[in-house]
């Protein structure tokens, strides 16, 4: 679907009205008759040590940390 001026103008004004004021800093997609709020992301896992991190340290325990579990969505395909 291709956007149209007229498809996001009208959210965008509505963006600068006093009954819109609690919502700076957030993601909006406005298209033809959908508005679509983005939530942020948050923190869901944090490693902490009070000092900075080696390189060495970090190849060490994101992948046991932060990093368990995660699949690449998008993982490289091979060539054809």
């Amino acid at each position: 679907m291709k956007l149209k001026p007229e498809d996001v103008a009208p959210f965008v004004v509505y963006l600068t009205t006093e009954e819109a004021g609690n919502m700076n800093g957030q993601v909006f997609l406005a298209r033809g008759g959908y508005v679509s709020y983005f939530p942020p992301p948050f923190a869901s896992k944090t490693v902490y040590r009070g000092v900075h991190w080696s390189l060495d340290e970090l190849a060490d325990i994101v992948p046991k940390t932060i990093a368990e579990g995660l699949v690449n969505p998008s993982p490289p395909q091979p060539v054809k």
